[in-house]
């Protein structure tokens, strides 16, 4: 290929170029658009009326959620009510009521994806569909609508902006600034479960259904790793370390999904199975227990159940009955005599912290990471290592990690006389 077709080759692109962007910056005037009527915003009227927003219902491909206004703050029904932080909603009621200086983009419909402001379909599952950030925002006070408006893609590079349109009206705007609207439906949730380092685990012990229990601890904080100590006589494990990812379970714990904890509760639902229990330990006196199920994640409104299970922790905090606040240390020699001792932890800081993680856990059901999930179901056979079997055994090795019992004696058959 010589140079005179790859230079006619290189003016047709920026030609092809050239003509998309004007194509979709029809219409535009350079300033605010004739074409966003009222008073010039995205939502005539939203600004003055922020306090009055009951609900906020997000539309896109991957389903549809919603954040319902209660007395106790903002909700979403779709995870079982689980509190929406108000300053998320806020956020975004106070950017849609500011939006102005709309600059008018394409009225083509062929042209919406490009800038993704097409309409949003809940359970589509064509690739430009699952692809698109196309998402509809509906405002209701009580059942009066306030506003519906498609929000976009961003545009990043100056003038920084979003694309938009209004619901049901062909002009697509490119409003300057940013609307923060999370796009799924976690990403409105505050994801922490809890956060106990592992400085402060004691021990972990893991419960099974057919009665085997692994117990993974150490007696003093100094001690720097965690070990097995209840390995049946007999038995090695895989690996030394095979039970430290369990002392982390509990470290900075962010789940995956949330749901209401009857739910995933087999005595609740038929689809769900109990897994291990666990019991967490700390040296400053707090107990967590953890209730493991496998049950299915409820798909969004508007999408097909996919049908896949994953695994639910439940958790309830204690205050450890073994624990004794520990004597507060001798003041310094040199230290002045009015000088209060140093603070040690107390019983009310145990019940204070116990109550701060009922009150956050308690009705709810949270996905962990897999891995952490994995970590603190672990069995016999996964930590220890096979028994050598003779080449004629058809024996099994005992799901609590006891002993293979030794083959019985051959015995001679009696002589005929």
């Amino acid at each position: 290929m010589n140079s005179k077709v790859v230079l006619v080759l290189v003016l047709l692109a920026l030609a092809t170029g050239a003509a998309a962007v004007l194509t979709i910056n029809a219409g535009r005037t350079g300033g605010p658009s004739p074409a966003a009527a009222g008073d010039g915003t995205l939502l005539p009227g939203l600004s003055g009326r922020l306090d009055s927003v009951t609900r906020i219902t997000v539309t896109r491909s991957a389903g549809t959620f919603s954040l319902v206004r209660t007395d106790a703050g903002w909700t979403m029904p779709e995870k079982g009510g689980y509190a929406v932080p108000a300053d998320r909603v806020r956020r975004l009621l106070v950017q849609l009521g500011d939006a102005s200086g709309l600059q008018e983009r394409t009225s083509r419909p062929e042209l919406y994806a490009r800038l993704g402001v097409e309409d949003p379909v809940a359970g589509a599952t064509t690739p430009e569909a699952q692809a698109s950030q196309a998402a509809l925002v509906t405002l209701l006070a009580g059942e009066q609508e306030l506003g519906k408006v498609i929000i976009g893609t961003d545009k990043f590079d100056p003038p920084r902006g979003v694309y938009v349109r209004r619901a049901g009206q062909a002009p697509s705007f490119l409003v300057p600034g940013e609307i923060a609207l999370p796009r799924e439906a976690l990403g409105w949730l505050d994801p922490q479960i809890g956060n106990i380092a592992r400085e402060r685990v004691r021990s972990v012990t893991i419960s099974h259904a057919d009665g085997t229990s692994i117990i993974i601890a150490r007696q003093t904080r100094e001690e720097p790793t965690f070990v097995v100590t209840n390995i049946p006589a007999g038995r090695e494990l895989k690996s030394p370390g095979a039970g430290e990812s369990a002392a982390t379970v509990m470290s900075f714990l962010n789940f995956e999904d949330v749901a209401a904890a009857a739910s995933v509760d087999p005595a609740t639902n038929p689809k769900a199975r109990a897994g291990a229990s666990v019991r967490v330990r700390t040296f400053d006196g707090v107990l967590i227990d953890i209730r493991a199920f496998t049950a299915p994640t409820a798909p969004l409104p508007g999408v097909p159940d996919p049908g896949a299970e994953r695994v639910w922790w439940t958790l309830a905090a204690s205050a450890d009955p073994e624990w004794t606040p520990p004597e507060p240390p001798p003041p310094a020699p040199d230290a002045p005599a009015d000088q209060p001792p140093p603070a040690t932890r107390s019983a009310q800081d145990v019940e204070k912290e116990v109550g701060e993680f009922n009150t956050r856990w308690k009705g709810w059901a949270f996905a962990p990471p897999a891995w952490k999930a994995s970590a603190v179901a672990l069995t016999w056979a996964e930590l220890l290592k096979e028994q050598a079997l003779t080449p004629t055994s058809t024996q099994v090795i005992p799901a609590d990690g006891s002993p293979v019992p030794a083959p019985a004696a051959p015995t001679t058959p009696p002589t005929t006389p």
